[in-house]
Order: structure tokens, then C-alpha cells, then sequence
């Protein structure tokens, strides 16, 4: 056995030595232990049946009854009757319908049950995972969001980032480029990269979008102070995430969850047909001499044209490359197949899923396989042990495209003339030369070009062990969690040939191609062990209830491999890279460690008061000794208002039913203040800093470093905020709000105003000096309802967050303007400077009589059509003075270290999601959108036939044109949208500036999610012993309501050329089984 777990380990294939054995072999043993437990018997089952109304007496229709610790269970019909077969006889009932408060009956081996609810406040009892616990929601003095696994799974997207979007107030998300296996940008009101804790485990985005949506049981979002329990890593919020278990006396369930379906990209701007390619071009080549000569002559005929535009005669049939690149209804399927259950003391999850996505470029695909298991005992009245493995495996692989390899098919779409043959002659033996062979779709072909593939592999295991001390009330925990993560690409560019046909010699001659392949790899491994040890207490003295927490937690990571090697070489296939057809190598090791004592005390008196103390103190080993640790606190307050006897007393609480106010203010570190990496506080020397030759020898140069940086040390953030939480109506209404503030202090600058002698070549250092604050509003509204067995719920939400400077070290301006156009302490960031377009010029008359010098040439470049600038400063020309801030933020990087990217995430999102059942039948619809971002057209979008290339067809059939291009003396303009196309409109006036009549403040509303299924009675699925069986068709991304349609972009691209791969809309059928 131990050489079997060898061999399937060997894709870790690297000389460094690690006992996986060891490990494995005793994590093995607890995994055995706990597998043994599952086989215990259950209690004797018998058939429980009864009504269920409410306290009028109306049956209740639709009430949901499950054995609890279970979801076993089944629902009551139009009469409220129920029957439930095989429930044991020591079970505890749940009955719950929405509006009602849920009961609980203990069976005690009766056959009947009837049950009355009552009408109340729902919630009050909900538990929320919060840091390092959980807590009623009820007392909860943070600002929590909860996303369940029912909200996530209805989203057929592979990564949970997306099915995020919308789903809660102050999550900020913008999925910029919808490649297979990409996810979308995400942010807690906007602060940045959050933190992800996965089961405990303190991780990254990448390993929360790898897991498979099915095993996630809920996602709490820590939005405030509460995040301080998390440390020098939580100033930009926590995403908590719970993967599902099973449940002690749970029957064994099998369920599997699978769909299918097709893919198409959202939106794109097309490019032009030959025929309207070709009229562009004469077009241009008139217009570029138009406004100086008052003439011009087009480089086609009309003759000419008409033939192009006919695509019939042989040499003039054009090719949409668009149609011959891109695959409408690219395939996805998924697959998850899980288990759960339990005996008397042991409870298990084990899930293996599959999900396979097509690209829509041919032989572009990307894969991911997943494992997870939770498998947890009660070995003793007083210890539990459990253990966790989760694991994954990503394959994304492709054509060797030239860069990126999206990059150059989606430029091809425009590079590529319609008026070329992707093969020559039509011979799909020959691709044919075009002059730009690397973005020529006939090559991107694994067959031709070469292939591109990345596999990413990851394994976490974690076991723990809990103990219930004598001490009523005080239990310790240990868990230690190891993990593993295995990356590597291939990359191998093959030679390849283009040809040029000959219709005299009837031969393909060679005219393209390269002749020189290239092979990269790389490989990175890297290792992470992380330790816990907790104690947790909770007591109650009266009405005085105690909770109290502490957590010692080490992490450490190495990464004792980044090896990459190139090479070029000598043969197509010979995959194995030589050592004398070597161009490069090079490897890398790094390390980090992180340490943190934590600690939490909640208190409150009868639910009423309520008051949480925090805190971490953390150390790191980016500083040098002496600031390594910080303490970062926290304290919020809250106050249940509708649990005082006056309120009771009051008209009110026949209204409002439940009324909390509840505020926070902490602390949070971030070892990452910008311009600052570890070890920098080192002094001495650079190794290989360049070289010479002294007596024919190559001698390597060593250089003296700046001096050691000791004066930087933790960035901080102080996070302030009030909210409110509210229900009415017995619970029809129910909802929430926040106002928050972040102030960002000891963020890194350089000073300017101290002198040092060149002759050292030192420059300063960098220090903690400037300071930025964020602020904004969140919150959402709850409605659910019934009729009869109609049941429906509707939850919208809304969040606003925007940043400012408030800091800035000794700002210097030259002048007045200086001032206005860079000042930033004092402004918010995400400021776009544009000039405002105020028309366009109808005639030539008019053009030659304009006051205002737009062209900077006296208007002689002008054409009708051609844009009208505002001159702000009426100083009679157009230039950088008169540009203004018009438009919010754009993509843009994070000097700060607060986050990887801002990614020009917008500052106001919201989203409505809608549920919906009536029977057998259920529905949810969720919407999502954004405002406040800004998007400019550019490059392709902006400047027809941009690089001597094809452009949109919007803009080439809506600009100003002459009536007759083929007559000289024609003079008569056919208005339009855009202005007259000319070859040099990047160098022109209308290209070069960036204005209003270019860009547009974003507001969008997308139909993100519309799900609808059918439970099959259980009558017809009894005789197949299938427990339930659910047919479904689900959409994402099918409608968006915004305002970019004049550029045919998705609302979401960011890429201002609109050369980026699109979301796609995707329509699945699928079925959800369980035996």
C-alpha cells in the first residue's frame, strides 16, 4: 500500500523530502476510527401521521416536518395532513413554515402528532457562524451577512464569487473577463482582497472559488469590528465559509446533483463584413484629405465594393471570422455525487464532483475535479474527533496562442481582414499567409500552433479533537491542518508553416510561419501547516448569560520550489526539454509565518443588553524584532429595544416586533503597508547585481542595499459602525441596515524634503505618513408571505462605499491648476478627468467659422461629424486645462497593499432575489446590479480600423459619411452617429481625447439567476426507492438592462478595447436526485 500512495503521489514530482506516508498513515487511522462508527444501529422506525393548523385552526399547507439533526423529512397537504414513514421512535419533529414560529416534539414512539403554530417573529433563533464560533442571531452585535447553500446552488456558475454577486448588502463584485474557470472580483464594501477562513482554515480566493458550491452548507460575511478576531489579515473583511456534515442519527442519503448546458458569450462588439470593411476603408482614404484639400480619392472602386458587399464572385467572398472562430452553445456539464448520514455517535459528508467547461474558441476547456469529506465521533461521553479532506484538481488547457493565449484569438477577431480566406484556396490543408499569422484563427489549433496547459492541485486535511473539561460549560479543542498545493504549466510552441497560394503554378508556396518553437514549464510547491489550540466557555447565572473564547493559532507556508525552465526546441515532437536547447532557468524558495493569541468575551442580560470585548495579538515576520506583534481590539454593543417592558407596554410592538440597535468599533492590523516586503529591514548586500570581465574572467557584482527599513511598521485600520435590525408584522418584514467608516492609518510614503549626496545611491526609505478613510450605507429588506399552499419571499439589498484621501505627506503643486487637476488629499479616489463633449459639427460652413481651436491646428483636420469640446476656461482652444472630473473610477491598481486590485469595482451594488413555490413547483429569479463605475471606449471601440485593422460594424456603419464617395466633387454629408472615419483617428482629435461623448457613467441590472423546477411526487418514486427526485432549468447571465449597448460590451468588461473574453449567458437542464 505504501508504494501504491507513492505512485499517486508522484505528481508532486520534485527532489524535496516530505513523509507523506507518515501523515497520511495517521490521519488514516482517525479517518478508519470514525468510517467504523457509521455502521451503529438506529432506533426502531415506525410511521408518525397528524395535522397541522394554525391558531385559528386553519390547516396550514406546505408546513415543512423534518427529524431534527436531519433533512429527512416531508411537507404537509392542502388540509394540513402529514405522512411520515420511518421516523424512529426516540426522534425530535421539526415543524417550520414561514411566518410560524418552528417546534420541536419529541415523538416518544406516538403514532399521531397533531400540531397548532403560532404566528411570531422568524429568526430569533437562527445560528451564525462568526469567528471562531457561533452565535444567535439574535445577540449578534456585528455586522454579519449569512448567504445559505440554497442561495448559492441555484447558480450554475463553477466559482462561488459569482453566485455571491447580489446575494448580500455591502458585496461588491465585477467579473471583468468570463473565461472558463474564471471568477469574479470581489470585495466587502469595497476595502479590498477579503479574507477567506474555509472550515477554520484561514485561506485565499483561489481555494473559496475552487470549492464545489454543493459542499458549501453557508458563507457568513464579517463586515465590521467583528473582523478584528481575525487580525493583521481581516482589515478588508472575512468571508467565513461552512462546508457541509452529516448529522448524528441521520439516515444514510445518497444524493446526486447533475446538469448540462449551453454557452454564449453575453455580448461583443462584432467586427464589419467585407463589405462594410472595404467602404470604410475607401471611405477613410477620401476623408484623410478631405478637410484639407477640399478633395480626395478612395483606394477602391465603387465596382469594386459592390463586389465585396455581393461576397459572391471567387476573390471577393469575405469570411466572418467571428463565425469562424467562436463556437455558439459551448458545452458545460457538471456532476456531484455525495453521501451523508450518521449513527449514535458518528456523523459523515463525502462528495466527488465534476465539472467540465468549454471555452468558445475551439480546444479552449478547463476542468476541475473535487473531494471533500467531514467525518466526525463522539469516541467518549467527554471527546469528539474529527477529521476534514478537501482536495481539488484544475486543468485548464488550450492552443499555444501567441501571450495570452486568449489575448490573440480575441484580437484576431478584429486583426484579421474579412477580406482574407483563413485557408489558401479554401484548402484546409494550407492555412493561409495573412501577414499576421499570430492572430490567425485557422493556426490556434493544438495540432498546428502547439498546446498550453495548467494543472493546479490542492489538498487540506485537518483533524481535531474536542473535549467537554469537568468544568460545566468549558470545553478545549485542538486542530492541526496541513496542506499542499502543486502548480505547473506547459507550454510547448510548435514551428509551423502559412501558405500563399499560386494559381499559375497550382502550388502552395511557403510564404509565413515560424521557424523556431519555444517549450516553457514551470512548476511551484508549496506547503502550509497551521495549529489550534481553543478553549471556549458559556455559563448562565440568571438572566446573565457568558460566553468567553481563546485561541492560540501558529501558520507557516513554505515554498521550497518555483522552478521554471525554456528552451527552444529542435523538433516538434520531442516534448522532453534538453539540456543544450536550454534559454532559461531559474528557482526560487520563500517562507512566511504568522502568529496570534485571540481572545472574545460576549455578555448580555436576558438577550436584552448586549456586549462583545475582542481581540487579536498578532505577530509576523515581515518586521524586524521590536514591532512585530500588534494588538488589535474591538468592542460593539448592541440593544435588543423591542425586549423593554415600555416598548412591549407600547402600540408599537403590535407593529414592530423585533427592534435592535447594536455598534462596533476596532482595530485591525496589515503587515503590507505598500512598497515594503519582508526582510527589508536587513542591511548588507545584492548578490548577482550585474557583472564584468577583469583579466578575462567574468567576475559577478555584489552591490550595498539600501539601509535596513526600521521605521515602518504595521498599517492600521480603524473600523467604526452602526446598525440597525428590524422585523414587522409578525415577521412579513424584516430587515437591516449599517453605516460604516474605515479610517487607513500608517499607509506608506516617501519623504521628499531631506537631502542625500548622490554619491551614495541610497534613496529614502519608505515610512507610515498617509492616511485614506472609507465610508458608506448598506442594508436590506425581507419579505415572505403565503396563500395557501403559495408560498413566496422577496429580499432586496443595497450597498454604497466609496474612499477618500484624507492624508497626504506634504503635498507640492507648481501652480493653481497643478492644484485642482492633482490634488488628492481631501477628494475620493476613483475620479475620471474627461473633456465634455457638448456636439458635433453639422457643416463645413460651420467648422470654418468656430471660434474655439479644437484640433489644435486651427480646425483644418475637422470633418462634419467630427466632435465639439467645451472650453471650460474660454481661452479659445482645446486642450489637458479643460478636461474636468465627469466620471467615476476605472480599473485601477492598490499602491496600499490593502488588496490585490481594485479592479474599478463599482461604488453601489444592489440585487432582489425572488422565491417562489406553489406545490410541487418552485422558482427563484435573482437580479443583480451596479452604478457608479465608469467605462470608456478605446483602442478598437473608439478609433476605426485602429492598427490597420477591422473595427466594430456599429461604428463603421454609423458614422458621418459623404452621400458619394466615388464622386470628387460631392460635398453632401450623410449624418450619423459617430464622426468620419479616417486611418489616423488614434493621432486625431476625436481619437486622442478622452470626453463624454466616449464614455459612460455605468448603471446595470442583470437577471444573474432564473431557476425552475418540479419535484416528482413521491408516489412515483417510491416503487424506484428514490427518496425525491427534482427536474430543473436554470439561466445565468440571460438579460442585462444598462446603458453600454452603444458599444455592445458587457456591462462588466473592463478592457477598454472591448477585446476581453465576455460572461457568458448559460441556460442548464439538470436533475437532483436522492436515494
Amino acid at each position: 500500500m505504501k508504494k501504491s500512495l507513492q505512485k499517486r503521489l508522484r505528481f508532486l514530482d520534485f527532489p524535496f523530502k516530505f513523509s507523506y506516508s507518515r501523515f497520511f498513515a495517521r490521519t488514516s487511522v482517525v479517518v478508519l476510527l470514525l468510517l467504523y462508527h457509521t455502521f451503529a444501529l438506529h432506533a426502531q422506525q415506525i410511521t408518525v401521521t397528524g395535522t397541522v393548523n394554525d391558531e385559528k385552526g386553519t390547516p396550514l399547507p406546505g408546513v415543512t416536518v423534518i427529524i431534527k439533526g436531519t433533512t429527512i423529512g416531508t411537507t404537509t397537504d392542502e388540509r394540513g395532513r402529514y405522512t411520515f414513514p420511518n421516523v424512529p421512535s426516540n426522534a425530535t419533529l421539526q415543524y417550520s413554515f414561514i411566518g410560524m414560529t418552528t417546534q420541536e416534539i419529541e415523538v416518544s414512539g406516538r403514532a399521531t402528532i397533531n400540531v397548532t403554530l403560532r404566528e411570531e417573529d422568524i429568526g430569533l433563533e437562527e445560528v451564525v457562524v462568526v469567528g471562531y464560533g457561533t452565535q444567535r442571531k439574535v445577540t449578534l452585535t456585528g455586522s454579519t451577512s449569512v448567504v445559505k447553500n440554497v442561495d448559492l446552488v441555484v447558480s450554475p456558475t463553477p466559482t462561488a464569487t459569482q453566485a455571491l454577486a447580489g446575494k448580500a448588502p455591502g458585496i461588491m463584485t465585477r467579473m471583468a473577463d468570463g473565461r472558463p474557470g474564471n471568477s469574479s472580483a470581489l470585495q466587502i464594501r469595497n476595502m479590498g482582497t477579503p479574507l477567506y477562513v474555509i472550515d477554520g482554515i484561514q485561506s485565499n480566493e483561489a481555494a473559496f472559488n475552487n470549492l464545489d458550491m454543493n459542499d458549501i452548507d453557508e458563507i457568513s460575511i464579517l463586515k465590521d469590528a467583528s473582523a478584528s478576531i481575525y487580525g493583521i489579515q481581516a482589515a478588508n473583511g472575512v468571508v467565513l465559509v461552512t462546508t457541509k456534515k452529516g448529522k448524528v442519527g441521520e439516515q444514510a442519503r445518497i444524493n446526486v446533483n447533475t446538469y448540462y448546458g449551453w454557452q454564449n458569450w453575453t455580448r461583443f462588439a462584432r467586427a464589419a463584413d467585407a463589405g462594410t470593411f472595404v467602404f470604410a476603408k475607401a471611405s477613410a482614404s477620401v476623408n484623410n484629405t478631405m478637410a484639407a484639400t477640399g478633395t480626395g480619392t478612395s483606394m477602391y472602386t465603387k465596382e469594386e465594393v459592390d463586389k465585396w458587399r455581393a461576397g459572391t464572385e471567387p476573390g471577393y467572398i469575405g469570411t466572418d471570422w467571428y463565425d469562424f472562430a467562436v463556437v455558439e452553445n459551448a458545452p458545460q456539464y457538471y456532476i456531484n455525487l455525495n453521501a451523508t448520514g450518521g449513527s449514535e455517535n458518528t456523523s459523515y459528508y463525502l462528495s466527488v464532483s465534476r465539472l467540465n467547461q468549454d471555452g468558445s474558441f475551439r480546444e479552449y476547456n478547463f476542468n476541475r475535479t473535487n473531494l471533500q469529506s467531514n467525518i466526525e465521533s463522539k469516541i467518549t461521553k467527554k471527546v469528539s474527533i474529527g477529521a476534514k479532506i478537501g482536495g481539488n484538481i484544475n486543468n485548464t488547457n488550450s492552443p499555444a496562442a501567441p501571450g495570452d493565449v486568449m489575448w490573440n484569438p480575441l484580437y484576431g477577431l478584429y486583426r484579421n481582414y474579412p477580406t482574407w480566406r483563413p485557408y489558401a484556396n479554401d484548402n484546409p490543408n494550407y492555412v493561409n499567409h495573412t501577414g499576421w499569422d499570430e492572430s490567425q484563427h485557422a493556426l490556434f489549433r493544438k495540432s498546428i500552433i502547439g498546446y498550453y496547459e495548467q494543472i493546479n492541485r490542492s489538498l487540506t486535511a485537518t483533524i481535531y479533537a474536542q473535549y467537554d473539561t469537568p468544568l460545566k460549560g468549558l470545553t478545549a479543542r485542538f486542530q492541526y491542518t496541513f496542506g499542499v498545493n502543486q502548480g505547473s504549466y506547459d507550454r510547448f510552441q510548435y514551428t509551423y508553416k502559412t501558405y500563399t497560394y499560386n494559381p499559375v503554378t497550382n502550388f502552395y508556396d511557403v510564404t509565413g510561419g515560424i521557424t523556431t518553437g519555444s517549450h516553457a514549464r514551470n512548476f511551484t510547491l508549496s506547503f502550509t501547516n497551521q495549529y489550534q489550540g481553543q478553549l471556549n466557555y458559556s455559563g448562565t447565572f440568571g438572566g446573565h448569560n457568558i460566553a468567553a473564547t481563546y485561541v492560540f493559532e501558529a501558520r507557516d507556508n513554505i515554498t521550497p520550489s518555483n522552478m521554471s525552465v525554456s528552451s527552444k526546441p529542435s523538433s516538434n515532437f520531442l516534448e522532453l526539454i534538453q539540456y543544450a536547447e536550454l534559454t532559461g532557468f531559474s528557482n526560487t524558495w520563500s517562507a512566511s509565518s504568522l502568529m496570534g493569541h485571540v481572545g472574545r468575551i460576549n455578555y448580555n442580560y436576558k438577550s436584552r443588553y448586549l456586549v462583545e470585548f475582542a481581540g487579536r495579538y498578532d505577530a509576523t515576520y515581515k518586521f524586524p524584532p521590536g514591532k512585530r506583534w500588534g494588538l488589535f481590539p474591538s468592542v460593539s454593543l448592541g440593544w435588543r429595544v423591542s425586549e423593554e417592558s415600555f416598548f412591549k407596554n407600547s402600540k408599537l410592538s403590535a407593529i414592530i416586533n423585533s427592534l435592535k440597535i447594536r455598534g462596533s468599533y476596532g482595530m485591525m492590523g496589515n503587515d503590507s503597508p505598500g512598497n515594503y516586503n519582508a526582510f527589508d529591514y536587513l542591511d548588507g548586500y545584492d548578490y548577482n547585481s550585474g557583472s564584468s570581465v577583469f583579466n578575462n574572467n567574468l567576475v559577478v557584482g555584489t552591490v550595498l542595499r539600501n539601509p535596513g527599513i526600521t521605521n515602518i511598521s504595521w498599517a492600521k485600520a480603524y473600523l467604526k459602525n452602526i446598525g440597525f435590525d428590524w422585523s414587522v408584522l409578525k415577521g412579513m418584514f424584516s430587515g437591516e441596515v449599517d453605516l460604516f467608516r474605515r479610517d487607513m492609518k500608517g499607509l506608506s510614503a516617501q519623504r521628499y524634503d531631506i537631502l542625500i549626496p548622490d554619491e551614495l545611491s541610497i534613496i529614502l526609505p519608505y515610512e507610515n505618513l498617509n492616511e485614506r478613510m472609507q465610508h458608506g450605507i448598506d442594508g436590506s429588506i425581507r419579505y415572505n408571505g403565503h396563500s395557501g399552499s403559495f408560498n413566496f419571499s422577496v429580499t432586496a439589498n443595497a450597498g454604497y462605499a466609496r474612499e477618500k484621501v484624507t492624508k497626504v505627506y506634504k503635498p507640492r503643486f507648481g501652480n493653481s491648476w497643478d492644484y485642482y487637476r492633482n490634488a488628492t488629499e481631501g477628494r475620493y479616489t476613483g475620479i475620471t478627468w474627461l473633456y465634455e463633449c457638448i456636439g458635433q459639427f453639422q457643416s463645413m460652413d460651420e467648422i470654418n467659422n468656430y471660434p474655439v481651436n479644437i484640433d489644435g491646428q486651427g480646425n483644418r483636420t475637422l470633418l462634419p461629424g467630427d466632435l465639439i469640446y467645451k472650453d471650460v476656461n474660454n481661452d479659445g482652444i482645446i486642450n489637458t486645462l479643460d478636461m474636468r472630473p465627469l466620471g467615476y473610477g476605472r480599473a485601477t491598481s492598490d499602491p496600499w497593499g490593502w488588496g490585490v486590485s481594485r479592479t474599478g469595482l463599482p461604488n453601489i451594488s444592489f440585487g432582489v432575489t425572488i422565491n417562489l413555490s406553489w406545490k410541487g413547483f418552485d422558482m427563484n429569479i435573482a437580479t443583480q446590479g451596479a452604478a457608479m463605475m465608469t467605462f470608456i471606449a478605446e483602442w478598437e471601440l473608439r478609433n476605426p480600423l485602429q492598427g490597420d485593422a477591422n473595427s466594430s460594424k456599429r461604428v463603421l456603419n454609423n458614422s458621418w459619411r459623404l452621400k458619394d464617395i466615388f464622386n470628387p466633387s460631392d460635398r453632401d454629408w450623410i449624418p450619423d452617429t459617430y464622426p468620419a472615419i479616417r486611418t489616423n483617428m488614434a493621432s486625431h482629435s476625436n481619437g486622442n481625447k478622452a470626453s463624454t461623448f466616449w464614455s459612460t457613467n455605468v448603471i446595470y441590472l442583470r437577471l444573474r439567476n432564473l431557476d425552475f423546477g418540479y419535484n416528482i411526487p413521491k408516489k412515483y418514486l417510491n416503487k424506484l426507492g428514490i427518496r425525491n427526485a427534482r427536474v430543473f432549468g436554470n439561466g445565468f447571465n440571460l438579460l442585462s438592462l444598462d446603458n453600454l449597448r452603444k458599444f455592445s460590451v458587457d456591462p462588466e468588461v473592463s478592457t477598454t478595447s472591448g477585446l476581453q473574453y465576455p460572461q457568458s449567458k448559460i441556460v442548464n437542464v439538470g436533475v437532483n436526485v436522492t436515494f
